[in-house]
């Protein structure tokens, strides 16, 4: 069973063959980009929690030692 008849269908195959591939490499590129944009943006996602927490504890602290501070103004420190 012959698939191609002429040597002109066996060119129209290799180009398409071709340009499939010109595609599937293009994806790859663009796919590698998109990781590491994704890569990017996940450390400085953690980056930002390591500072809200941070912030979340000093936050905490100032409010213990301000609250231990009225207390003693206010003479109820025991």
């Amino acid at each position: 069973m012959s698939y191609f008849t002429t040597y002109e269908g066996v060119r129209l195959a290799m180009f398409g063959a071709d340009v499939a591939m010109l595609a599937c490499l293009i994806e790859a590129d663009e796919v590698a980009m998109l990781k590491r944009r994704i890569e990017i943006v996940e450390s400085k996602q953690r980056g930002f929690m390591s500072f809200t927490m941070a912030t979340y504890a000093e936050q905490l602290d100032c409010k213990e030692r301000v609250d231990k501070l009225a207390k003693t103004l206010n003479g109820d420190e025991q």
